[in-house]
C-alpha cells in the first residue's frame, strides 16, 4: 500500500519536472526515497561498494542535472 502510493505521488511530481530531466530526477526521487529501506540508494553504489545510501553518485548526478539546467535554460 506504501509502495503504491509512493508510485502515485512520484507520477504528480514527475509531471511538473521539465521534459529533459524528467527520467533522471525520477530514477533519483525513486531510488533516494523508497519506501523500502533495502531498495533505497544508488543501485550502482549498492553494487560497487556494498553501501546503500551511495551519496557521491546522486551528488555526480545532480552536478550533471545543474549544468544541463544552464544549458536548457539559454534555449
Amino acid at each position: 500500500m506504501l509502495t503504491r502510493a509512493f508510485s502515485g505521488f512520484v507520477a504528480r511530481v514527475q509531471q511538473d519536472l521539465p521534459l529533459w530531466a524528467q527520467p533522471e530526477l525520477t530514477q533519483i526521487i525513486m531510488s533516494a526515497c523508497d519506501p523500502d529501506y533495502r531498495m533505497r540508494g544508488d543501485p550502482a553504489a549498492r553494487q560497487r561498494t556494498g553501501n546503500s545510501v551511495g551519496i557521491e553518485a546522486y551528488v555526480s548526478r545532480f552536478d550533471r542535472l545543474s549544468k544541463r539546467a544552464a544549458v536548457e535554460s539559454r534555449r
